[in-house]
């Protein structure tokens, strides 16, 4: 596994409504990591150097949706999918899309999408990101206390 990039996804939900997630569309591809432009997938990214996992899932929320404040709840698994490592936890949030406030380099749009439709296939899903979502949806999770920050 060399050069294995450790990134972070979150299956990001209303905190009333745990049956629509945020999903973001891909504005450019990015074929070492399986992405196309037109994909949709989870607000992701790769961690920044003396960043923890949650740091950088706080960070990259707000940075492909303007969702500034969350609470994550739960780790969903480890993924290995092409190129990364990825973690996916479960977060909630009260607050809106804020498209105005989104890095427009990489994401064109974000949204919130039922996850039976996403399951149903409602729109082209990057590499993985389909699995993640089964397993939230099946309720598959762990603690955070499973993560040790041992920098």
């Amino acid at each position: 596994m060399n050069n294995v990039i450790t990134g972070v996804g979150v299956v990001l939900y209303n905190k009333s409504d745990m049956s629509r997630i945020v999903i973001v569309e891909e504005k450019r591809a990015r074929a070492n990591l399986g992405k196309e432009s037109g994909m949709y997938g989870l607000p992701s990214g790769h961690v920044e150097e003396n960043e923890s996992l949650i740091e950088a899932i706080k960070r990259e929320v707000a940075e492909e949706t303007g969702i500034k404040e969350i609470v994550v709840k739960n780790v969903i698994g480890l993924y290995l999918i092409k190129g990364a490592l990825g973690v996916a936890f479960s977060a909630e949030t009260n607050d809106e899309i804020d498209l105005q406030h989104i890095d427009g380099s990489d994401i064109g749009n974000a949204k919130f999408e039922t996850v039976d439709n996403l399951i149903k296939g409602s729109c082209k899903l990057r590499p993985g990101i389909l699995q993640v979502v089964n397993d939230f949806n099946n309720g598959i999770n762990f603690p955070l206390e499973l993560i040790k920050d041992c920098r």
